[in-house]
């Protein structure tokens, strides 16, 4: 807009110029034809040499206004030159730019891709899943059903269990029974190295026995009952000094501490009852080798499976009864 006013101006200092030119030259002309307007036309042109000295002037201030408007167009242009490179960077820039955008896009469009397959992945892992998790409730209503059998097969063990320990207690009292008697019947034979003139009181005999120490004090009732209860009770002769003696004998198919414990404190009820000599022992085909040392601490005799052990004696290797393991 500034370049087109300066023009503007210019055009307009031409037309003046050529004004004043068109004027002398008719001044010119009108000096010629008449001189008797010469003082009016030095008067004239003295205010036009003025005034045209007032236009020179004015056309130097234009000149200098045009210099300075051509340099701000040199400035403009050197801005304008500026921009256009600038311009030329956004350009590259933004050509850059929708370079990578179609990079993303074909990145995105390669992600859309994966994320679909990823999405057919899943659902064939969910299928899987639920086929597992089907698979899992047969498994699980296949292992409630074994809970159940286990559970009545417990049920049924603990019976046959019960009934099992029942038995057991049935045999070994039986067992002991037998042994008790065989031994009862065959005094005279197994114990044969203690006494002699062997005779077994009956639990009848026990009784009988005792109850005068019972009426005493010697013993208490409870006491009695204890001993009363004693497997072998014999009488006769002790061998070592052909003293009156008694024999209490405690009897198992397999003899314990418990045993051997017992053997000692109804030995000793008797020996009180009687204030005769008394001889302690366990008896049975084999022996604990806890009940043995007990056995030979409480100073009993030992008569296993025909053989009579001293309490000083140990028991041989092969009439020791074999430790049980603990159940698994």
């Amino acid at each position: 807009m500034t370049t087109a006013m300066s023009k503007s101006s210019t055009s307009r200092n031409r037309r003046r110029v050529s004004t004043v030119q068109v004027a002398l030259e008719r001044l010119a002309d009108a000096q010629e034809a008449t001189q008797a307007e010469l003082h009016d036309l030095v008067t004239q042109v003295r205010h036009l040499t003025e005034a045209q000295q007032r236009t020179e002037e004015r056309v130097g201030r234009l000149e200098a206004t045009v210099e300075r408007l051509a340099e701000a167009q040199q400035r403009t242009e050197e801005r304008v030159g500026r921009l256009e490179a600038t311009v030329e960077r956004l350009a590259e820039a933004q050509r850059r730019t929708e370079e990578r955008l179609e990079a993303l896009a074909q990145a995105q469009q390669r992600t859309e891709e994966r994320l679909e397959a990823l999405a057919q992945a899943q659902q064939r892992t969910e299928e899987r899943l639920e086929e597992l998790a089907q698979a899992q409730r047969r498994t699980e209503e296949r292992l409630e059903a074994l809970a159940q059998a286990q559970q009545r097969t417990e049920e049924h063990l603990a019976v046959m269990t019960t009934r099992m320990n029942r038995m057991d207690g049935q045999l070994g009292n039986l067992t002991g029974w037998v042994l008790e008697h065989r031994y009862r019947d065959r005094a005279p034979a197994y114990f044969d190295d203690l006494l002699s003139g062997i005779r077994v009181l009956s639990h009848q005999e026990i009784a009988l026995l005792l109850e005068p120490a019972v009426a005493s004090g010697a013993i208490t009732r409870a006491e009695r009952r204890d001993a009363i209860d004693e497997d072998i009770v014999l009488h006769g002769k002790r061998l070592a000094d052909s003293a009156d003696a008694y024999l209490v004998a405690e009897v198992s198919a397999s003899v314990s501490a418990v045993d051997a414990e017992r053997a000692a404190r109804r030995s000793g009820v008797v020996a009180r009852a009687t204030g005769a000599p008394v001889i302690a022992a366990v008896v049975g085909p084999r022996i604990h080798p806890d009940a043995d040392l007990a056995a030979r601490k409480a100073g009993l005799w030992r008569v296993l499976d025909g053989t009579t052990l001293a309490p000083t004696e140990l028991a041989p290797a092969g009439l020791l009864a074999a430790e049980e393991q603990p159940a698994v």
